[in-house]
């Protein structure tokens, strides 16, 4: 009965998040990153899967991209896409192709309580879930980014798979006598009982290797942990024995299969093994070691900057709740260790290479595969806490006063992701989208809220008059709506007299209370 109990609050946990992802109005909430992803599967499909170039109805007009609003990077064969991994424009556009690409935000939510439910399974413990939903940014990177979502949920597999495998399961018993088998804590298996785990810890490298289609750091935490198994002790002694060797052998074989296609695809693809995520003109920081930038971005990904915060600055109690485990380093399992060992790591290795300043969202997602590590970290917490009462009761009150904290944020996130939504929506809905084909606006923050109508319309971001008037010569035969925020029109200030000819401009009628001026160019 008291499991049952504990099944029936993850599944209300589950409700709350389907509530809370269509609270967000996803169909309003596609721009910047998230809806590049859809225009590149989009471009895809109507290239009959030939090329990953972004759909642009604005094309024939412009055919560099020179007024495509969004930032953009080069394939190879010169065509312009997203900076994304190829994986994740095919995961989009199944949901692209049936014309419901605000289903992708639904099904990422799904992906979400999926997460959460694995993690329940393997720490039997409902705070766990619990904190990861409430407490964390997790949620905010699953629906906003699909690719943090399914590599996030494999890594979690994997983890799953190494945590079933002999070895780590068993590492802190005694060491076997291969021969005799006498006195001893860690029983030889059976030979079917090696086989399974050949399996599991395969099966757990391909997983990790498949991560890596959608999130490229995936492979960092991947070396992170390879070094945690190969570092820590076991029993006390360093000895790299063959039951350890072979663990990892068969985990590097699963995780080099996936992962050396992937290296092939992407030097196929886009000239480079890195794939086009690292080599976009957006991340060339990662190859730039100018220590005051670096120190920026470091603060920005960990605390805050750029009017967000970062990982620790979103999640304290994750800072607090590792300082116990070096702290009480002889209580903490094997298997904890390598976890403990495998997440500074690759802190580090991210904070060194972070391609940009990553604290664009809230939480920084370049870590979110990492923070796997520190939820499994998280059931065994209470293990290393010190046994005083009054001891364990002040570091449960600061505990509690953190995570209070998080929420707090969180809940903020929450309405400020819904905001944007609403606010997105309602400037769409100014626009009298059935009467035209070509939309132009000489503001970056509003061509950035027109969303998935770049399906269907001819957007362009021109900066002055000059520009209008190419797109005009371009598109002499049609109308041109020109979009401006009603308290500055820099546009049709900038165009008297510019363009020359029969063109004139009209400003449209508008009700009080209206975002937008909108004003026709009439050819």
């Amino acid at each position: 009965m008291k499991r049952f109990g504990k099944i029936n609050q993850v599944l209300l946990l589950v409700l709350v998040v389907v509530q809370v992802t269509y609270y967000l109005i996803p169909r309003s909430s596609f721009t910047a990153d998230s809806l590049i992803k859809v225009l590149q599967a989009k471009g895809w499909i109507e290239s009959d899967y030939k090329s990953e170039e972004i759909f642009f109805l604005g094309k024939n007009a412009d055919p560099n991209f020179e007024f495509f609003p969004i930032r953009t990077a080069r394939a190879s064969d010169g065509s312009v896409i997203g900076p994304f991994p190829f994986a994740n424009t095919l995961f989009t556009a199944l949901f692209v192709k049936i014309g419901r690409p605000e289903l992708l935000i639904y099904f990422c939510g799904l992906l979400f309580c999926a997460y959460i439910l694995l993690l329940y399974r393997m720490s039997d413990r409902v705070f766990v879930p619990t904190l990861t939903a409430l407490a964390t940014p997790l949620y905010h990177h699953f629906i906003g980014f699909s690719d943090v979502a399914i590599a996030s949920l494999s890594i979690l597999l994997s983890f799953y798979l190494i945590s079933e495998s002999h070895f780590p399961r068993n590492a802190d018993h005694k060491t076997p006598d291969r021969k005799t088998n006498e006195g001893t804590e860690f029983p030889i298996p059976e030979n079917e009982s090696y086989a399974r785990d050949d399996r599991k810890t395969f099966g757990a490298g391909i997983l990790f290797g498949t991560a890596c289609w959608f999130r490229p750091e995936a492979f960092l935490l991947f070396v992170s942990l390879c070094a945690g198994f190969f570092l820590i002790r076991k029993n006390g002694n360093f000895g790299f024995d063959s039951i350890r060797k072979k663990f990892l052998i068969r985990l590097i074989f699963g995780f080099s299969i996936p992962f050396l296609l992937f290296m092939i695809f992407n030097n196929i693809q886009y000239g480079s093994v890195l794939g086009s995520r690292i080599t976009s003109e957006s991340n060339r920081t990662i190859f730039e070691f100018d220590a005051l930038k670096k120190l920026s971005d470091v603060k920005s990904l960990l605390f805050f900057g750029n009017q967000r915060i970062g990982f620790f600055g979103f999640s304290p109690w994750y800072l607090f709740m590792i300082l116990f485990f070096p702290l009480r380093w002889s209580y903490v399992r094997f298997f904890d260790k390598v976890l403990f060992v495998t997440f500074c790591l690759n802190l580090v290795a991210v904070c060194v290479l972070t391609p940009n300043d990553s604290n664009i969202d809230w939480g920084s997602r370049y870590l979110t595969c990492g923070t796997t590590v520190l939820f499994l970290l998280l059931a065994k917490w209470n293990d290393v806490l010190y046994k005083t009462p009054k001891t364990r009761f002040a570091i449960r009150m600061l505990f509690a006063i953190l995570i209070i904290y998080s929420v707090i944020v969180n809940v903020k996130a929450v309405r400020t992701l819904r905001e944007i939504s609403i606010r997105l929506a309602r400037i769409q809905s100014e626009i009298p989208w059935n009467n035209y084909d070509v939309i132009v606006t000489g503001q970056l923050q509003i061509a950035n809220t027109f969303g998935l109508f770049y399906l269907t319309h001819s957007i362009f971001y021109v900066q002055n008059g000059q520009d209008l008037k190419k797109i005009a010569q371009s598109i002499n035969e049609k109308k041109i709506l020109l979009v401006e925020d009603v308290r500055n029109p820099v546009l049709t200030n900038q165009i008297d007299g510019i363009l020359g000819g029969p063109s004139k401009i009209v400003v449209l009628k508008r009700k009080p209370g209206r975002l937008l001026r909108l004003s026709e160019l009439i050819p």
